[in-house]
C-alpha cells in the first residue's frame, strides 16, 4: 500500500486548500505522523505513473477537468483491486 494520499481536484488551488484543511484536522503535535509530503497533488495521468495502489480522494471541481476520464483509467490500471467508488466514478464519467 501507497502511503500517500492523492489528491484529484479541478485545480491545483482547490486541492491546495484541501490539504490544508485535512493536514490541520489530522496533524497532531505529539506524534506527527503526518505532513505536506504525505499529499501528492496529480495535475495529470502522467504523476501516477509507476504508482501501485494509490488511495485517495476527488476534490472541487474535478468532473470539470479534461483529463478525468484518462485519470480515472489510470487509478484503476494502477490498483490491484479497484474499490466500489472508484468503479461508480468510472461509470459516471466514462462516454457512452
Amino acid at each position: 500500500m501507497n502511503d500517500k494520499i492523492y489528491v484529484i481536484a479541478g485545480t491545483y488551488e482547490q486541492a491546495n486548500h484541501w490539504i490544508k484543511k485535512d493536514l490541520d484536522y489530522r496533524w497532531c503535535p505529539t506524534t506527527n505522523r503526518i505532513s505536506l509530503s504525505n499529499y501528492v497533488y496529480v495535475p495529470s495521468p502522467e504523476r501516477l505513473r509507476g504508482v501501485r495502489d494509490p488511495h485517495g480522494i476527488f476534490v472541487g471541481y474535478w468532473r470539470e477537468r479534461p483529463d478525468i476520464l484518462e485519470i480515472v483509467e489510470s487509478l484503476m490500471r494502477t490498483s490491484t483491486k479497484p474499490s466500489q467508488s472508484l468503479r461508480n466514478i468510472y461509470n459516471e464519467i466514462k462516454p457512452w
